[in-house]
Parts: structure tokens; C-alpha cells; sequence
């Protein structure tokens, strides 16, 4: 024993040396820790080793001596007698004198001591445990002592309450010190803290104040002393404190139980009213609302947390006394029935404020819910459904808005019960539970059902019903009922197309249409309507004829609602989504749908009449969300109905609106599909296909919205599809193609169309007839294979053709292309393995004929998308693809690289490219770049060649002369429109052949842009295309890098010969500074954002030159590079590349502060007001020169122009 007595000793006094290391502190600790543990040190033993230590006058000593015996006291589980004896040893220390370190790690000995044998404690202990935690805690500043001290007073102050009964001296000590521990504690409250910058800890002001309210209400023995002060705190001016009291309140009300809160529950309910009914107010200031509007928020949850609290321990009485007192209840009814308007001259503001008390209480539990109900509902309803004969104007506009207001607190009340019956009441009595709004709901639903305007709204039903005369159209059949709700919709719905309907969720309580009372009156019933028929189907307080009911008046308000009130419209479309998420899927699908797809699909005869069934299409839609129970039935619906709406849309404006929203809504609202979903998806896809196809047969030309939405509801579908039906959509697509393209006009290249045509035709051989092609894969329905059977018996191109020889060539290119913009589409949703590598060639070589060759518009432009998607998805085993895209490079007129895409001298030879060229080029450099194909970056050399070499050779009208005769000769009857939405349309004045450098520059946006080109999409989800991490930032980076050369050579003075001196040098760089522009707009901005000050000289010349006539034609684009140039100005990093260039860039803007477009105009203003964070001295030099060119800026023809001006001229002229 001696032996090991002084081995601690030893490690003792090294563990409390300052010289000793930490890893042979943590060893000695450890091994220490061990020995009490396995009892081989007596943990009484180390207190008496550690003594001197712990009581000496160096901090680090006394620090390391408190931490060592800590980590022994956590590793050891002591009995109740040595814990009894640490105890002690410890109260005998004052430890508030104590440093931050040992005063936290004595107070965490306690706390676990207390923990581990508090009980024992409580009789064993020499001294009085309670007695010396108040002397532990008292004072103490620290917040991660605080955090400690809370919780301690919290064990301590339980401990000795739950051993008080056995326990004389527990109740002794209990009486003595409990006011004194609630006064040491208290004192904090509420709690003043904000962290340091370093917060290192990691402690917040809500940590540290939900400790301290934790520790004031964990017995209600704190409950005399703590209510009281919390009413004091409530009426502080400080927000936080009263803000704090009432979050307290609530936890009061949990912890203290309703028996030590009743005493005091009169007194805290006037004074928690006093915050509610605060912004109503007569003497409230209106400077002063907004933070009384806030308080009573707080008051009404603290309301709702006390209520829920005394809930759940068996309480109402709460719930009594609010619904009691007169300035609540009494006064609420009073103002709606006109008799009070109780101090205030807004009766609005006042309904609302006592609104709010009546929904905090309705929210706190089920059983305050039906008390609320059962007091206020009934005589609600009666005001709200009353109809007062007007003696004159001014009374009957006073019932309106007392009605109105009516309708709002029905509404507010009926939502809470809504919310209510939703919630978890697993830990409610029993008796608590049920229908929130059991006995009243009947009186609700009658007054808003029958009332008059919402009678009028939904018309009553010409063949009459007995089912009652407030629901109009009631019969005892329900296909009678569907037919007539059906017929409802026809007749009057509104105009809106389904797509451009506002969302019908979060519908606020405010005037629908033109604003009127009578309009908002209606919206209000509608809206309680769509709250009762929201209750779970299991708990409804509405029976299963006023739910039919309800639902016939939702569709007569769909029919009534008119394009000044569709407000009404979307709360019905709400009403319907909320019905369905309530489980009444079975009553939706037998008196619901079929009234909305006749509505919405409903079809016109004649050619006059505009559609009006956009908002049941919008319904549908709203209904077969992914999760709801009736999207199988709807999506079944409409793909049964899509043939003969295809057909029906031919020349009838009512039927192509019709047509184009259905087909929106399967693109942009059903999809995308799940895997469930495939054989639907397969059907929509197949009867699309076809149906163009017989279209194209019958020499019927569907309007330009329809092929749009056709081919984008195709991609949509196809895309969902699984392999084998995409084989035999490939199939089809492929045959529909290879029609289109064998029938267009003679292009310039015939031997190169012919091959094209045949090998396209030698590739897809039809699977019908050959049972070992790829293709010929089992079908996955019924109905898919009678749509191939189908599409496999049209005319093939070995058979007759697509077009007869009887239209006009106009007429063959506007059937050739709304055939080719639908197959396009199937192909490019196409996966990476469904098209045949012996397919591949041919078909790409045919998508890029049709873009050539097709008039301007989605159909070439879905060609090139598709294009892209197969050459990103270029199969193995097909030819390589470099191969491939040199042939296609001869498709497009554009020299190969291997060949030189230009001469020795620097031009560009007459090849005949066009504009779309390049557009096309543009696409497969992105397909092949998402992919990261190494045949990709290479290609970005040609649009650089033609936009360095052309014009140097061939002069500029004899380019203009030789691109029209191409044009003429390739397309004829077609006239000439912009390549891409990146290329606008040139405006006269623009040199002849200008259209082709346009072109050849925009294809450095549209290759990195994210946005969408035309109609199809090439994203990972609808053209299953492969993009691989970074593709962008490798483009930019190569485009960026030949650009900078390019620029720098041109800039050289080695480069500047007389040639490039001259105007053709000029725009040879204006050329480069224009592909330069479009890079930097279509690479995302933090891809681009580091190199800008590196070229803020090329953004600068840009500006000077490109604003020059001939050079560039697309004003985003210099309104973009604006912008890059104010980002770098107003960035820090980038002053040291501005500051040299300082009145080169005062004169550029000042140049741009009189172009002829407003954007410009107001661009360069702002980066003249942003030019002020520059050194003065740079600035003072050109003060005179911008005051002078803001003169004329400030009388501008636009307002916004004129702001800028105004703000420009007051900082300048402050200079």
C-alpha cells in the first residue's frame, strides 16, 4: 500500500506540473482513472493528494489539480458514501472565488454527483446540498457556468421536493432556501447576452435562456413567486422582456400544472388579453401598430401553448375564461351584428384583432376547438347568411362589409379546427377526442351554400332536382348530375388557358375580380367552403350529401368564374385539391372528373368561338399530382381522348387552344412520369406520332401552337418510356423521317441528300418483317402494339409518299415540318442504347438535312436539338464519330478542318454557308461537349476561322449575291428569319452577308448556355443526353483561350497592316469582340467572374466598337457587357485594371448615354454612378465632360432613363 501511495504521489505532482507535457498529462490521467476504477486508489485518497493543489495560489496549478480529479470522478461509480464525503469536500470550497476553469468543472463534479446518488445526498450528506448549490451558482457571470449552474438548481431543487415527504429535513432545508434559490436564479431573467464574434463555445442567448426558464418552471413551488413577475414583465417597455414572459407563460403552464396556475390564471389572462387586443387600441399610436401587431402574435401563441398545455393534464378552465369574457366573445359579435363598434373607428382592425383570440384558442386542443365552434359558429352563421332588404345605399354597403367581416372569422375559426383535426392528439383524454366542429357545422355549411351569390354563380340546372333549393342542379342521378355539371363549364368558363392560371394554393382574403363587395363576399364562402371539405374524410363534420353538394357548388363556381374573377376559379381549383388530399378520392372520381374532361375537351363544330375550358383543364392537372389517387384515371382519360383532339384541331381556333393547353398539361403538369407509368407514357407518345403522320397524309397543316406542344409532350412521353418501347418508337420516328426527308425540296448536294435518304431507309427495316432486328422487341401493351401495327401498315419509303405532288412546295415544307418537329422529338428523348449503331449515321445526316432544308421556326430547330442528343449519345460500334461530323460538316457548306477552313491568305472560301449553318454547328459542338467527346473542342476553330476570314477575299455584295442564290435555290418560298433565338432578326442598314457572322459568333452563347432553345429540351431528364462534370468550364476555357490569341494578334503591332488598318480590319476584330461578348453571356457567371478584370480591356473595346452599325445586331448582348464592365468597377479586385483606363471608360459610357436604346441608356448611367467609388483625382479630370452629356440624359423619353440621370448628375456634380 505504501507502494502505491507513493506512486500517486509521484504521478500527482507530475500530472500538476507546468513543465509536464499534455501527452503525458493525458497518460497519467488516464492511468489514474483506471486505478480508482478497479479500486486499486481510493478516490478519497486522491482528494487528499490533490488538496494543496487545489487550494493554491496558482491558477494553472489549481486548474489541472480540478481537472484530474474530475475525469477520475467520471470514471469511477461511486458509492453513495465516498460521493456523500466529494460533496462535502467541495461545498467547503467557495467556489464562486474560484477561475472560470475550476469553478466549471466543480460545478460539473456536482452535477453528476447529484445525477448519479442525489437521493442519498439528500439524507447522508453532512451539509445542506441545497443550501450550498445557491452558494455555488450565486453570482456567477460565465456563460458556460451558467449553463451549468441553471441545470444544477434544477437537480437540486427536484431532488429535494421529491424527498421532501419522507424526508423531515429535505422539507426543512426545502421551505428555507426555495425563495432564496428562485431569488439566485431569477435574477437572470430575463436573460441579457450577446456571443462574441469567436464564439467559440458556441452558447446563444436562446441556449442560456431556455436553461433559465427550464430551472423557474420545473416545480410549482416557483409558481407564487414566478407568475407574478412574468405579469410584471409583460407590461416593461422592453420588447424582449415581454417577449420572454410570454414564451415563460407557456412553459409555466406545462410545468406547474393547472392546480399552482389556477390561483393565477384570472390575472394572467388580463394581462395576456391586454397584449391581443393592443393593436386595436383607441389611444395606438399608427407608428406604433406594427410592433403591437407583432406582440399580439406572440400573446396568441402563448394563449394557444398554455391551452395546449392545460389540455393534456385534463384542464378547460382557461378555455372557459376566455370564451367568458365579454370583451371577447361579447364584442365580437357585437361589432359583426353593427350594435358595438367597441373603440375604434375601424371595425375592421378590431374583428381582426379579436379574431385572432378566438383562433389562438380554437388551435390550443380539440376540446377548446368544439367549445369555440359550438359559442361563436352559430350566430356567426346567422349573421353571415342574413339578408337585410336595403332601405337605402349606405345601409345596404354597411351589411355588406359586416357580412364580409363575418365570413372572414368563420373562416379563420373554421381553418384552425381544419388544422386541429390534423394534428397528433395521441396524448389527448379521451373524452377530448372527435370532430372539432361537432353541432355547427351544419349551420356553417348552410349558410354559405345558401347563399344567393353563390347560387348565382353556379346557375341552377335547366332540367331542375329535388335535392333541395339551395344546391342548384341536384338530381337524384348522378350521370345526370355530371352531364349537367359538365354542362355548366361549357358554357360559361373562363378564357384562361390552363397554363397561365395563378397557382391555387395560398389564396389570401382578398377582393377577387374587379374588387367589388359582392366579389369578395363570394371569394370568402368559397374559401370556408374548400376549409370544411378539408377535414380528413375519416372525421368530416359535413355528411355525404353536403359533401356532393359541395363539390356541385366548387364546379358551378368553376363554370361562373370569367376572366375579371378568376380568383373564385382558383379558390375552386383549391377546393377540389383539398378534397382529394382529404380522402374523398372516390366521390372526386364519380362526380368530379367526368364533368371536367368533357368541359375541358369539349370540342366546337364550327370555326368562330373562342375556348373556354382552361380552368377544368387546370383542375385536372391540379388533381393528378404524383402522390394523388386519381392521376391513373385522369392520365387514362386524356390519352384516350388525345387522337381525336389531334384530328378535331385542324382550322378551328377553339379546338387548337383546346388541343395545345391538353398537350401543355401533359408536358409541363403530368410529367414527368414514374416507371409505373411507361405504357401510358408509350400510348401518349404512339398516338402522337401517328396521329401527325395522318395529318401529314391527309395534307392537313396543324397551327404552329399545336406542333409545339405536340412535340414537347412527345419528348415527355417518350422519355418515360422503357427500352423495348422505345425500340418501337425509334422505329416509327426513324420511318417518319426518312418520309420527310426523301420529299424536300432538291438541295444543292444531291449524291450526299440520296445517301442520306437510302441509308437512313437500309437502317430501319421494319421489325414486323425481320423477327432477328434489334428492333423487334415484345410490346409492353395491348394498345402499343396496335399503334405500331398501325404505323407499320403507312406508307413507307419504299412505298408511296408522305406528301402528294398535289400541294404547293409551301404547303409540302409546312407538312414535312410539323411531321419532322414531332419525330424529332421522339428521337432526342431517345437513351443512349436504344438507337442502333448501324442507324446512327443515317439518321444524323437526316436530322441535319431536314434543319437545313425546313422553313425557319420549332421544326428546325428541333431538328438541331435532336441532332445534338445523337451525336451526345453517339452509340459504339457506329461509325467514329469524327467521321461523323465531318460528313455532316459538308451537310452544312462549312470546310472541313482537315481541309482548312481557310486558305493560305486568310479568307474564308464561297462555300454557300448560311446563317443556320452554323446555328446547327452550334448544336452538335454542345452535344458533343456535354459529353466530353474529343471530337467536340476542336470544332470551335470554325466559327473563329469564318469570323477572322470573311470578306477578305470574296467582296462583301458577292457574298450577299452568292448566300441569297443558295438560300433561293435551297429553300424557295420561304422567307428568312432569325437562325436561333441567340441571332435577331438584322435590321436594315447591316452589311450584306452580316448574317452569317451573327450566326458564327452566337454560337459561342448558345453552346454553354443552361437555357432553352426552341422547343425540346436537352436535359438529363427528357433527352437522357450524358453531361459530364465541367463540360462548360472546358468550352469556355478553349473558346477563351483561341479568342485572347486571336484578339492579341490583331492588336499586335507586327499585325497591323495596312489591310487591317483599314475598315475591313476593324470589323475583322469587331467580329472577335462579338464572339467574345456571347461567350461571356452564355457561360454561367461563376465560370467567368475570375478572368473579367484580366479582360476588361476586351470588354471596354467591345463597347467602342460593337456599338458602331454592322456589328452587332443583338442588343442583350451590349447590355450585358455592361454589366460586366459596372461588376468589375463596383469589385475591388478589378480597380487596378479600371483605374489606367479611367477616362477611356468615362467616354465609352458617355457614348452609350446617347444610343438609341433605352436599356443601353440607363447601363451606361448606372456605370457612370458606379464610377464614383474611383480616387478622385481620376475622376475630376472628366467632370466637366459627363455634366455636359447628362444634360441631355435628364429630359430622356423614358422615366427610368431620366432616374438614373437625376441620380447620375447629383453624384457628379458632388465631386
Amino acid at each position: 500500500m505504501a507502494g502505491d501511495s507513493q506512486q500517486l504521489s509521484f504521478q500527482v505532482a507530475l500530472y500538476v506540473d507546468q513543465d509536464t507535457a499534455n501527452e503525458n498529462q493525458i497518460q497519467i490521467s488516464k492511468a489514474i482513472a483506471w486505478s480508482v476504477q478497479d479500486g486499486d486508489v481510493n478516490l478519497i485518497d486522491l482528494i487528499t493528494e490533490l488538496g494543496a493543489s487545489l487550494v493554491s495560489d496558482s491558477d494553472n496549478e489549481r486548474a489541472r489539480a480540478a481537472q484530474l480529479l474530475g475525469q477520475a470522478a467520471e470514471a469511477v461509480q461511486l458509492a453513495p458514501t465516498q460521493t456523500a464525503k466529494l460533496v462535502n469536500a467541495l461545498l467547503e470550497v467557495q467556489i464562486t472565488s474560484l477561475p472560470q476553469a475550476d469553478r466549471m468543472m466543480t460545478l460539473t463534479i456536482l452535477q453528476n454527483a447529484l445525477q448519479k446518488h442525489g437521493k442519498e445526498l439528500v439524507v447522508t450528506s453532512e451539509v445542506d446540498v441545497l443550501q450550498g448549490v445557491i452558494a455555488s451558482i450565486d453570482g456567477e457571470k460565465d456563460p458556460r457556468c451558467l449553463m451549468l449552474s441553471f441545470q444544477l438548481a434544477q437537480q437540486a431543487i427536484r431532488i429535494y421536493e421529491q424527498a421532501a415527504p419522507r424526508v423531515p429535513a429535505a422539507q426543512h432545508s426545502l421551505d428555507a432556501n426555495k425563495e432564496e434559490l428562485f431569488d439566485v436564479v431569477a435574477c437572470y431573467f430575463p436573460i441579457s447576452f450577446s456571443p462574441p464574434p469567436n464564439n467559440v463555445h458556441g452558447i446563444t442567448r436562446q441556449d442560456l435562456a431556455a436553461a433559465l426558464q427550464n430551472a423557474l418552471t420545473c416545480t410549482p413551488l416557483f409558481a407564487p413567486l414566478f407568475i407574478p413577475m412574468l405579469l410584471e414583465k409583460l407590461s416593461s417597455n422592453l420588447r424582449q422582456a415581454k417577449w420572454d414572459a410570454l414564451v415563460a407563460l407557456t412553459a409555466a403552464a406545462e410545468g406547474y400544472g393547472p392546480v399552482a396556475l389556477q390561483p393565477h390564471l384570472s390575472t394572467i389572462w388580463v394581462a395576456v388579453r391586454a397584449e391581443l387586443l393592443a393593436p386595436a387600441a383607441p389611444a395606438l399610436l399608427p407608428a406604433d401598430l406594427a410592433s403591437a401587431q407583432q406582440a399580439a402574435e406572440r400573446a396568441g401563441e402563448c394563449l394557444t401553448g398554455m391551452i395546449t398545455a392545460q389540455s393534456r393534464q385534463g384542464s378547460d378552465s382557461l378555455v372557459k375564461l376566455v370564451l367568458a369574457d365579454p370583451q371577447v366573445c361579447g364584442d365580437l359579435l357585437g361589432c359583426l351584428s353593427g350594435v358595438k363598434q367597441r373603440g375604434s373607428q375601424d371595425p375592421t382592425l378590431q374583428v381582426d384583432t379579436l379574431t385572432r383570440v378566438a383562433a389562438a384558442v380554437a388551435a390550443g386542443s380539440l376540446l377548446a376547438c368544439q367549445m369555440t365552434c359550438k359559442q361563436l359558429l352559430p350566430p356567426l352563421a346567422s349573421a353571415a347568411s342574413e339578408v337585410l332588404p336595403p332601405t337605402q345605399h349606405q345601409d345596404h354597403k354597411l351589411h355588406e362589409t359586416q357580412q364580409q367581416l363575418g365570413l372572414a372569422v368563420i373562416l379563420t375559426i373554421v381553418t384552425a379546427a381544419v388544422k386541429t383535426a390534423g394534428a397528433d392528439v395521441a396524448d389527448q383524454p379521451e373524452q377530448y377526442e372527435g370532430d372539432p366542429m361537432a353541432g355547427t357545422a351544419a349551420a356553417v355549411f348552410e349558410a354559405v351554400t345558401g347563399s344567393r351569390r353563390l347560387q348565382d354563380e353556379s346557375s341552377a340546372n335547366p332540367g331542375g332536382g329535388g335535392g333541395g333549393a339551395t344546391i342548384p342542379g341536384r338530381q337524384s342521378n348522378g350521370d345526370a348530375e355530371m352531364r349537367d355539371s359538365a354542362s355548366w363549364m361549357q358554357d360559361n368558363s373562363s378564357q384562361q388557358l390552363a397554363g397561365k392560371m395563378p397557382s391555387p394554393n395560398g389564396v389570401e382574403h382578398t377582393n377577387g375580380g374587379d374588387g367589388s363587395e359582392e366579389d369578395a363576399v363570394q371569394l370568402l364562402q368559397l374559401q370556408v367552403l374548400t376549409e370544411l371539405v378539408s377535414f380528413p374524410a375519416a372525421s368530416s363534420p359535413l355528411t355525404s350529401q353536403e359533401l356532393q353538394d359541395a363539390l356541385s357548388l366548387v364546379l358551378g363556381c368553376l363554370r361562373g368564374s370569367s376572366s375579371n374573377s378568376n380568383a373564385a376559379a382558383v379558390q375552386a381549383i383549391s377546393a377540389l385539391t383539398r378534397m382529394a388530399g382529404a380522402g374523398h378520392v372516390k366521390l372526386l372520381e364519380q362526380r368530379a372528373l367526368a364533368p371536367l374532361l368533357t368541359s375541358a375537351t369539349e370540342t366546337s363544330s364550327g370555326r368562330e368561338g373562342p375556348w373556354r375550358g382552361g380552368l377544368p383543364l387546370q383542375a385536372l392537372a391540379a388533381l393528378a399530382t404524383p402522390a394523388s389517387h386519381l392521376r391513373q384515371h385522369i392520365l387514362s382519360s386524356i390519352q384516350h381522348l388525345l387522337p381525336a383532339m389531334l384530328a378535331d384541331s385542324i382550322s378551328n381556333e377553339h379546338n387548337e387552344k383546346m388541343t395545345a393547353a391538353m398537350l401543355h398539361v401533359i408536358s409541363h403538369s403530368l410529367a414527368p412520369f414514374g416507371e409505373e407509368e411507361s405504357a401510358a407514357a408509350a400510348s401518349i407518345g404512339l398516338d402522337l406520332l401517328t396521329g401527325v403522320a395522318q395529318l401529314t397524309l391527309a395534307g392537313q397543316v396543324a397551327a404552329e401552337e399545336v406542333s409545339m406542344a405536340c412535340a414537347q409532350a412527345v419528348q415527355a412521353a417518350v422519355a418515360a418510356c422503357d427500352a423495348s418501347q422505345q425500340a418501337h418508337i425509334c422505329q416509327i420516328a426513324c420511318t417518319q423521317l426518312d418520309q420527310s426527308c426523301r420529299q424536300l425540296p432538291h438541295a444543292s448536294a444531291p449524291n450526299s441528300a440520296t445517301h442520306a435518304s437510302s441509308s437512313l431507309h437500309r437502317g430501319i427495316t421494319s421489325p414486323q418483317n425481320n423477327p432477328q432486328h434489334p428492333l423487334a422487341t415484345p410490346h409492353s401493351s395491348e394498345h402499343v402494339d396496335s399503334i405500331a401495327a398501325q404505323a407499320s401498315a403507312m406508307p413507307s419509303s419504299s412505298g408511296g409518299d408522305m406528301v402528294h405532288d398535289m400541294h404547293s412546295e409551301q404547303q409540302v415544307s409546312q407538312l414535312l415540318a410539323q411531321s419532322a418537329v414531332v419525330s424529332a422529338a421522339a428521337v432526342a428523348a431517345l437513351h443512349a442504347a436504344t438507337v442502333p449503331h448501324d442507324m446512327a449515321m443515317p439518321l444524323l445526316e437526316c436530322l441535319v438535312k431536314l434543319a437545313m432544308r425546313l422553313p425557319e421556326g420549332s421544326s428546325q430547330q428541333a431538328c438541331m436539338v435532336a441532332a445534338a442528343a445523337v451525336v451526345n449519345k453517339w452509340p459504339p460500334g457506329s461509325v467514329p464519330l469524327d467521321d461523323a461530323i465531318r460528313q455532316v460538316l459538308r451537310f452544312l457548306a462549312i470546310p472541313d478542318l482537315a481541309q482548312g477552313a481557310a486558305n493560305p491568305s486568310g479568307a474564308w472560301p464561297d462555300s454557300g454557308v448560311r446563317p443556320r449553318s452554323f446555328t446547327c454547328l452550334a448544336n452538335i459542338l454542345k452535344g458533343t461537349c456535354m459529353a466530353g467527346h474529343e471530337a467536340g473542342l476542336p470544332l470551335i476553330a470554325l466559327p473563329l476561322s469564318y469570323l477572322q476570314g470573311f470578306g477578305s477575299q470574296v467582296s462583301m455584295s458577292g457574298s450577299a449575291s452568292a448566300n441569297a442564290a443558295d438560300t433561293a435555290q435551297q429553300t424557295p418560298a420561304v422567307p428568312t428569319h432569325a437562325s436561333s433565338p441567340h441571332q435577331a432578326a438584322l435590321p436594315s442598314g447591316y452589311p450584306a452577308g452580316s448574317e452569317c457572322c451573327q450566326a458564327a459568333a452566337a454560337v459561342f452563347e448558345l453552346v454553354p448556355s443552361t437555357t432553352a432553345v426552341g422547343v425540346l429540351s436537352l436535359s438529363k431528364d427528357l433527352a437522357h443526353v450524358i453531361v459530364k462534370p465541367l463540360w462548360q468550364q472546358r468550352f469556355y476555357t478553349a473558346a477563351l483561350q483561341q479568342l485572347e490569341k486571336l484578339l492579341t494578334e490583331t492588336d499586335s503591332p507586327a499585325s497591323q497592316t495596312p489591310d487591317l488598318q483599314s475598315s475591313q480590319g476593324h470589323r475583322q476584330k469587331g467580329r472577335l469582340l462579338l464572339a467574345l461578348a456571347y461567350l461571356l453571356k452564355g457561360t454561367p457567371a461563376k465560370l467567368s467572374r475570375a478572368d473579367l478584370p484580366r479582360l476588361f480591356r476586351w470588354l471596354l473595346k467591345a463597347l467602342e466598337v460593337l456599338q458602331q452599325p454592322g456589328l452587332c445586331a443583338d442588343k442583350f448582348v451590349m447590355a450585358h457587357l455592361l454589366e460586366l464592365v459596372r461588376s468589375v468597377i463596383e469589385d475591388p479586385t478589378g480597380r487596378d485594371t479600371v483605374e489606367p483606363e479611367v477616362q477611356r471608360v468615362i467616354s465609352t459610357l458617355i457614348s452609350l448615354t446617347c444610343c438609341k436604346d433605352s436599356d443601353l441608356r440607363q447601363g451606361s448611367l448606372q456605370c457612370l454612378v458606379a464610377m464614383m467609388d474611383l480616387p478622385y483625382h481620376l475622376l475630376h479630370p472628366s467632370r466637366k465632360q459627363v455634366l455636359a452629356a447628362l444634360a441631355s440624359s435628364v429630359d430622356d423619353n423614358k422615366r427610368r432613363v431620366r432616374q438614373e440621370a437625376v441620380k447620375c448628375l447629383k453624384v457628379w456634380s458632388s465631386t
